[in-house]
């Protein structure tokens, strides 16, 4: 459902559904049946006409999205792939089990549930929404003054967002919104996201388990600016990477009252009494304020005698509970201030004692019955308590709620009965004598079972009963004279009886996703049977007939064939007893170890486990396997390993003897293996070097050992290699992520590289990576091109492998941890959060690559290793604010080039330190330059893609790093076809081009500008160059013609600038000497250049100050000719536009844009008070960012700049007579001169 403008802030338009819950919308449709597919471990199959956009297994809340290829299916399992040729649905789950074990369904739709553009007023209140991908259960586009009440979204892409129709980043968000009562669970995002808040309250919401494996999920979470506040409050949230996440940080938000057991994201300073189970990522040393509760500061924690009830999630405080009155305040910890309102009983209790801790309960149901009141919850612990009636008991208002405690067996013997009461919940209790109800009010019933020789439950006079997750098992439930029933989830194992008796068909308010034994006899209604077919004509639609097998459980029937109950229940629950929150660790299954190949001294082995895990592993060449190797992770639930160094001809033996599961709840899921030993032979001798082929037009079948019988995929034929072999992959699209499968060896390497002139694409669109290394040293991979990369996934993973080498790869990244001598050449690296991490790599080298388009580090290096001649370039728009390079002391680094955004006084290049004080530190000889690259976009560099379209692309053009030998070697790339097959920009034309540049210089700087005029002009014109070089001549030329007065000749220069900033940049300076004010404004007006604007319509090579120039002639222009409104429009667009477009240019030029606005003010519009705003944002030591308020890099305040704004503002400020904020200004520029003088001491 999609709607714009619904509704008025005049007055409520509510859209609600008449049963909570129970109108679902849905995306889905149901899967067809699928069957083993021969020669696979682990993928399923079944015939569909169509791809669906995903398949949602709901025993186990898991989405499967697609994969590039069925065999991924095998080693990544829980994904899809649909074959659109033979129409065909290939799967496999996520825990290795056959799909008997499951429940599909498929997402059809592709577009969100319930989805409103700028709603205004609207009430959204107890709607449900499934199966939407890649949309949202609710999605509400700049909504204004909503509200999302009661509301289940589950098994989406995410729950409920608010967000800017426009999407993330623009626009309007809308404002005053409230998101409460909700439940979200099993989407693969978020449970609840707000984007662009303004004014926003998220309340009293329960997410859970919102997990896509491998990517952030979150519970409740925002992204993006606030222009209001934000408020979590009362909210229960656990299950995910994070379950409260608000980045940008540090806002307006607040965290206020709640639950989240595992990790979260928010600042210390905007949470207040919460209990956090997890870590912070913003308070990493958990100075989280003493009244919250976290788990990882608090030592021998016991939970239950602190907390009401944990396991089910009810952390209210016991009053004997170590965080009662330790606040600063005085106040409780925590989420929940202490009530005298819980009670405890225990067979163990006595009923002398207060009742209000586990520590001192009751004994007896009858002692608890005399003292509840409403509000009141009673806890039984484990065990069996007598029947005692219950009479006139609470009200509807502050329900009573009786339960069991934790997940222990609670059993009500002898027949329990009430009379007049209301608002009274029983949950987790078995009533093994009957249960009697009358007149009675609002009663629920909910995980209780009903069993022995009694007629279960009998109700009688009641209005208001719902019984939900209940089972029936032999006895029926009896309703006479009852209203507004609501019935769901249940068990009714009823056999040869009717499951329910009642007098009548309007009792039942709701009924439906309930479980029926006997389908014959389903109701009686006033004496008439009503089978199952007969039943769903009323009710009961989505119900099913099915049969439960019980087995007796510390003396309660408990299902035995739970699996066809699973998720068939309301919202995808388990029909029977069902609780969403587990701390027992799901079981870890293995399937393995099978040796994959050997060679003479390699043998490589792989097995399965049913979810991610370390394991310890035994080898050795006798029964006794003396050689132990613990603590081994692989990438996931695929596992390989490798034995190097084996001796020919002999017999090894191996086993896996214990493995643990990762993140596997409270506490880890450990496994024995009963697996046998793996005993296996080495080779004879040493096998021939083979060259396998791979080729788009290959089939797997062949034996890949010459062009024309290629295999189809690398990964066939990474299956097949041994030490010494060499792969070559012919030009085409390879949508595949490779598994290294084989160890080589020093003297016998392993190659995968393209065929010689060929373009060989590594496609990598839904594919978590290119290529895994994993324990297999001494691989080396080249030639390859790396294509449809998510932005954060990597091209190669090397764990454990030593001598890996990658070489002349475009558009990769680089994952590495202890692989000792990795050597990265000639790449291109692109994008991730890292774009190569090299951790406990030592000897490793980094040699002539580019790195570009980073979310945070270039390079992360930790170990000795040697980085050298590279160029490293921006990352991505919203992170220049991060630090390039992370290198340990150990790692040498020489000659590397960084093209920056940001002046190089600012930018933080290495080790969060900007370059003038990273080379003052360390002696580096590090610089910055523009490389001048041929497909690299300047200053935009970071929001607008370079261009991949090959490798010289990336070759530099600057004759300074030609010379130097920095940047991609273009004559490692001979072999290859590039659109440039005769690079001219090698060291000889580099030698000559910097020897005659530098004679023209020398002349200029003699005074002899006619004759450096003839060289420059000459040397732009005979010798070849990029236009990014050229433009530079040019505008030296143009400065020599200056000089000389000839103005013709210097304006014809300057409009021979290839790059046309520049050029603009050049003319407008001429024109201003020459006082032709109008002629600038007629060239360089917005209306003159066809509405282009400078900050948005031209492409710079550099940084902004360029585009400030451009601003401020053209400002000057318009005050020489006395339009002063449009002169102070120009002077204010740097700094408006940095929170318009959620971006800065750099301090320097920012304040340097600020420095001019105000001599604008104070010159020609004689105001001294908006003069000394502006000269005081220069003189302001913090400043504006996306993120908030940041110091200012500390070399700025060696910037003459600052000194003049200081001088300005003082001079003012003097006139004003405010000696004191004066004396202030002069203290501050003395400090900000010293800390910059003290930041480039040598000896700091």
């Amino acid at each position: 459902m999609k709607r714009a403008d619904l509704g008025s802030l005049d007055v409520d338009t509510v859209i609600h559904a008449e049963v909570p819950d129970t109108a679902l919308l849905r995306g889905d449709a149901p899967a067809p049946e699928f069957k083993k597919v021969e020669g696979y471990r682990f993928v399923y199959a079944a015939s569909l006409d169509s791809e669906p956009h995903a398949v949602l297994e709901h025993n186990h809340m898991h989405a499967m999205l697609p994969k590039a290829n069925v065999p991924e299916l095998d080693f990544d399992p829980g994904f899809f792939h649909y074959d659109a040729a033979a129409k065909r649905l290939y799967i496999s789950n996520q825990d290795l089990s056959a799909p008997d074990r499951c429940r599909y369904t498929l997402a059809v739709t592709g577009t969100s549930g319930f989805e409103l553009h700028s709603p205004k007023r609207v009430i959204i209140d107890g709607l449900a929404a499934t199966g939407f991908y890649p949309g949202w259960g609710i999605l509400l586009g700049q909504p204004v003054s909503c509200t999302v009440r009661n509301c289940v979204c589950f098994m989406n892409v995410g729950g409920i967002v608010l967000e800017p129709s426009e999407g993330l980043g623009k626009g309007d968000g809308g404002s005053n919104n409230v998101v409460e009562k909700c439940v979200a669970y099993g989407n693969t995002f978020g449970g609840i996201v707000r984007y662009g808040a303004n004014n926003d309250v998220v309340r009293d919401c329960y997410t859970y388990m919102n997990v896509r494996e491998g990517q952030e999920h979150f519970g409740v979470m925002h992204y993006s600016g606030m222009t209001g506040p934000l408020v979590f409050k009362n909210n229960i949230s656990w299950g995910h990477n994070f379950n409260y996440s608000v980045k940008q940080g540090n806002q307006q938000e607040r965290l206020e009252n709640c639950v989240g057991l595992g990790f979260i994201r928010i600042s210390t300073n905007k949470m207040s009494h919460n209990l956090i189970g997890g870590g912070n990522e913003y308070d990493r040393r958990s100075n989280a304020p003493a009244d919250t509760i976290l788990f990882v500061r608090e030592r021998n924690l016991d939970k239950d005698f602190e907390f009401s009830d944990p396991l089910n999630l009810d952390y209210r405080l016991q009053p004997d509970s170590r965080f009662r009155g330790t606040a600063v305040d005085g106040s409780d910890r925590g989420p929940y201030q202490y009530k005298e309102n819980i009670f405890y009983l225990s067979p163990a209790g006595d009923d002398r004692a207060d009742g209000l801790s586990m520590r001192k309960p009751w004994r007896t149901l009858a002692r608890a019955f005399r003292s509840l009141k409403p509000g009141d919850t009673l806890y039984l612990a484990e065990g069996k308590y007598a029947a005692a009636p219950l009479n006139k008991a609470g009200n509807s208002k502050s329900p009573i709620m009786i339960r069991g405690r934790g997940r222990h067996t609670v059993v009500v013997r002898g027949k329990f009965t009430m009379t007049g009461g209301a608002g009274i919940g029983f949950e987790r209790l078995n009533f093994t004598g009957g249960v009697a109800l009358n007149d009675s009010l609002d009663l629920t019933f909910k995980n209780c079972t009903f069993f022995g020789r009694s007629a279960g439950l009998i109700v009688e006079n009641v209005v208001g009963l719902k019984v939900a997750h209940c089972v029936f098992a032999g006895v029926l439930l009896n309703l006479t004279n009852v209203e507004s029933v609501t019935l769901s989830g249940n068990i009714y194992a009823n056999e040869g009886a009717p499951a329910v008796r009642l007098d009548a068909a309007s009792a039942v308010r709701y009924s439906d996703y309930n479980g029926y034994r006997d389908t014959t006899e389903c109701w009686e209604v006033d004496g008439v049977t009503w089978s199952f077919a007969d039943l769903q004509e009323v009710h009961d639609r989505y119900s099913q007939a099915v049969t439960p097998e019980f087995a007796i459980e510390k003396g309660v029937p408990r299902l035995t064939n739970d699996t066809p109950f699973k998720s068939i229940g309301p919202g995808s629950t388990a029909l029977g007893i069902y609780h969403e929150y587990d701390a027992a660790p799901k079981a870890l299954d293995l399937v393995g170890p099978f040796l994959h190949s050997a060679s003479d001294t390699t043998a490589n082995i792989e097995w399965w486990f049913s979810q991610p895990a370390t394991c310890s592993m035994v080898w050795g060449e006798t029964p006794e396997m003396k050689n132990i190797v613990g603590n081994f992770r692989g990438l996931g639930r695929f596992n390989t390993f490798s034995l190097t160094g084996l001796k020919p001809g002999r017999t090894y033996y191996f086993k896996i003897v214990s493995a643990d599961a990762l993140g596997a709840g409270d506490g880890p899921a450990a496994l024995k293996p009963k697996n046998a030993t793996l005993t296996f032979k080495t080779a004879v001798a040493r096998a021939d070097p083979r060259v396998y082929y791979v080729a788009p037009d290959g089939n797997d079948d062949n034996d890949g050992l010459s062009r024309e019988k290629a295999f189809r995929t690398i990964c066939r034929a990474a299956d097949r290699v041994g030490p010494g072999d060499t792969v070559m992959i012919a030009a085409g699209d390879y949508p595949e992520n490779v598994r290294i499968r084989a160890a080589g060896t020093p003297e016998r390497p392993i190659t995968f590289r393209c065929v010689t002139g060929e373009k060989t694409n590594m496609l990598a669109g839904n594919l978590p990576r290119s290529f895994e290394v994993i324990l297999k040293p001494d691989n080396r991979f080249d030639g390859l091109y790396f294509r449809e990369e998510g932005f954060w996934r990597e091209g190669f993973v090397v764990r454990q492998s030593p001598r890996v080498q990658i070489t002349r790869c475009l558009n990769t990244m680089v994952d590495a941890s202890e692989s000792p001598g990795m050597l990265i050449r000639n790449c291109v690296l692109h994008g991730g959060w890292n774009s190569v991490t090299l951790s406990r790599c030592p000897n490793s080298l980094v040699e002539n690559n580019v790195f570009i388009m980073t979310i945070l580090r270039q390079l992360v290096c930790n170990s000795p290793a040697m980085v050298c001649r590279n160029v490293f370039c921006e990352c991505v728009r919203n992170k220049t604010h991060q630090t390039l390079l992370e290198l340990s002391g150990n790692v040498t680094e020489t000659d590397n080039c960084f093209y920056l955004r940001w002046p190089e006084e600012e930018k933080l290049a290495v080790n969060n330190l900007p370059l003038p004080i990273y080379r003052a530190m360390t002696g580096s000889n590090a610089f910055a330059a523009n490389p001048m690259m041929p497909g690299t976009p300047g200053r935009l560099q970071g929001w607008q893609h370079s261009s991949d379209e090959d490798f010289d692309k990336f070759f530099t053009t600057n004759p300074e790093l030609v010379a130097r030998g920095i940047g991609l070697q273009p004559e490692a790339f001979d072999d290859f076809h590039l659109s440039e097959n005769d690079w001219p920009y090698d060291q000889a034309w580099a030698e000559e081009f910097l020897a005659a540049e530098k004679a023209a210089a020398a002349l200029a700087k003699a005074g002899k500008d006619a004759e450096a005029l003839a060289d420059y002009t000459d040397l732009a014109k005979n010798m070849a160059m990029s236009e990014r070089v050229k433009a530079d001549l040019l505008e030296k030329a143009s400065f020599c013609a200056q000089r000389l007065k000839d103005y013709d000749k210097a304006i014809q220069l300057a409009k021979e600038i290839p790059v046309l900033p520049l050029s603009m940049h050049r003319q407008m300076q001429l024109m201003l000497e020459q006082e032709r004010n109008d002629a600038l404004l007629a060239a360089f007006t917005q209306e003159a250049m066809g509405g282009r604007s400078f900050h948005q319509s031209f492409m710079y090579p550099e940084q902004e100050d360029v585009m400030a120039d451009l601003y401020y002639y053209r400002a000057l222009a318009y005050i020489h000719t006395g339009n002063l409104k449009a002169a102070e429009a120009d002077l204010r667009v740097m700094n408006d536009k940095r929170a318009q477009l959620s971006y800065r240019s750099g301090e320097a030029i920012h304040d340097l844009t600020w420095l001019r606005l105000g001599d604008f003010y104070r010159k020609y519009l004689q105001d001294d008070d908006e003069a000394l705003e502006a000269y005081l944002n220069v003189c302001n030591r913090t400043t504006w960012a996306p993120w908030g308020t940041p110091d200012k890099p500390v070399l700025t305040g060696a910037s003459e700049t600052l000194v003049k704004a200081t001088e300005a503002a003082c001079d003012i400020l003097r006139k004003q007579g405010k000696l004191d904020k004066m004396k202030e200004l002069k203290s501050s520029l003395e400090k900000a001169q010293a800390d910059a003088v003290a930041a480039l001491r040598m000896d700091r």
